[in-house]
Parts: C-alpha cells; sequence; structure tokens
C-alpha cells in the first residue's frame, strides 16, 4: 500500500495528463473516424443490390397502390361533381317552374300576367316633375 501511495505522489501529474490526452484525442479524432466508418459500412449495406432490388419492387406496388387510391379519389370527386352539378340543374328548374306558377295567369286575361314598370301609375305620389306633398309653411303674423 505504501509503495502505491509513493507511486501516485510521484507519477499521479503524469498520469492525469495522460488520462486527459487520451480524452481529448479520442473525442477530436477517434469518435469522428469511427463514426464516419460507421457510416460508410451503413451506406454499403443500404446499396447492396439484392436488398435495393427487394425496395425498389416494394416501391413500385406502393406507388401503384398509391395511384390506384389517387384515381378512385378522382373518379368518386368527378361523380359528385356532376351529380351536384345535375342536382342544381334541377333544383334551378323547379324554382322557375315554381315562379311561373306564382305569376299565373289573371281572371279574364288569356296572357300571364306581366308586371310592366314603365306603366302610369295614379296612386304613386312621386310620379312626375314634382315632388310629394308639403304643406305650405306658416308665417307668424306681426300684425
Amino acid at each position: 500500500m505504501i509503495e502505491s501511495l509513493s507511486f501516485l505522489q510521484e507519477y499521479g501529474w503524469h498520469i492525469i495528463l495522460l488520462v486527459l490526452s487520451i480524452s481529448y484525442v479520442n473525442g477530436t479524432f477517434l469518435q469522428p473516424y469511427r463514426k464516419r466508418l460507421k457510416e460508410h459500412q451503413s451506406l454499403q449495406e443500404a446499396m447492396d443490390p439484392s436488398r435495393v432490388s427487394a425496395l425498389q419492387t416494394d416501391m413500385a406496388r406502393v406507388r401503384e397502390d398509391q395511384q390506384r387510391k389517387a384515381q378512385e379519389a378522382s373518379n368518386k370527386a368527378e361523380k359528385e361533381r356532376k351529380e351536384k352539378a345535375l342536382q342544381r340543374l334541377k333544383d334551378s328548374q323547379v324554382r322557375r317552374e315554381e315562379k311561373e306558377l306564382r305569376n299565373g295567369q289573371r281572371l279574364g286575361r288569356g296572357e300571364p300576367h306581366a308586371t310592366t314598370n314603365s306603366s302610369y301609375n295614379p296612386l304613386m305620389t312621386s310620379y312626375g316633375f314634382s315632388p310629394s306633398y308639403r304643406p305650405a309653411r306658416r308665417s307668424r303674423g306681426g300684425g
């Protein structure tokens, strides 16, 4: 035990400097080198021709499925759009027919009632050049 204490007392700083140097070299040079080496090996495994061919067939199958689903969705949307357009056409036709029925024919006339805004109406006070009726001003009598 005494020998180990004397060894540490004599070479302690050398050991600490050696540990710090190894740690610095490991962090600065060795770890990045190992990381690059590992990435290179991973890339080589990923680019293996047998693996790539299997992935390409899977990728082609997935793309075909996606294309089929997109085509089905497109066809469905087109069908819905046509149905809505047809429904709007039918609705406007029904509204037009209802409007014609409301305007209908007046009794004693053979043609449908036509409303014209240009005909003279004596009940309209603003017709003509004079403004609507206003009573004359009353003046205060001063005398």
